[in-house]
């Protein structure tokens, strides 16, 4: 069920997740991508990513500050889960 916890884990950016998971990132026992906290060193803590966030090191602004509010918004009327992942060229 949706909490107002963070999520427990790594951040990390969208660029680097693609390292992890190709040809020269971490691999597993048997060969295949693993990611791990030892083999994967450069990430946020849950607490990092919220306080980058709250500075104003990492975010969003303008149109995208708005639909994620809205979305964000949308959350708390409905209770339903919330996930927003977005990606391009």
């Amino acid at each position: 069920p949706a909490s107002g916890e963070l999520i427990k884990g790594m951040y990390v950016p969208r660029e680097y997740m693609h390292f992890l998971l190709g040809p020269n990132g971490p691999k597993g026992p048997q060969g295949g991508a693993q990611i791990t906290f030892e083999g994967a060193p450069r990430y946020l803590t849950n607490s990092q990513f919220a306080a980058s966030v709250h500075a104003g090191w990492i975010g969003s602004r303008g149109v995208q500050s708005q639909t994620v509010r809205s979305m964000i918004q949308s959350f708390y009327e409905t209770g339903k889960a919330l996930v927003v992942a977005y990606e391009s060229e």
